[in-house]
């Protein structure tokens, strides 16, 4: 018999850990576009590589660097495409 914490805690992280974001990132597509969405949600990834290092003391590798560039590159890239056409 499953114990009613772990059901709670799986409803909990089903609806504010999965449902809750899913349902934000439509929202600001709608609002403010795609391209501008992709772009605020960079802040997400960039600020666990920067407290990972900070507060857990992880390194920052040259392949962690040259990933993130790479994906925000990537982002800008289609960005400036998307306001052209």
């Amino acid at each position: 018999m499953v114990a009613p914490e772990v059901i709670w805690l799986s409803i909990l992280n089903a609806t504010v850990c999965t449902a809750a974001p899913v349902l934000m990132v439509m929202l600001a597509i709608e609002r403010i576009g795609a391209a501008m969405t992709a772009q605020t949600g960079m802040i997400g990834p960039l600020s666990t590589i920067v407290l990972a290092a900070w507060l857990l003391g992880e390194a920052i590798t040259a392949s962690m660097a040259a990933g993130t560039a790479l994906v925000l590159a990537g982002i800008y890239l289609f960005t400036r495409a998307g306001r052209r056409g």
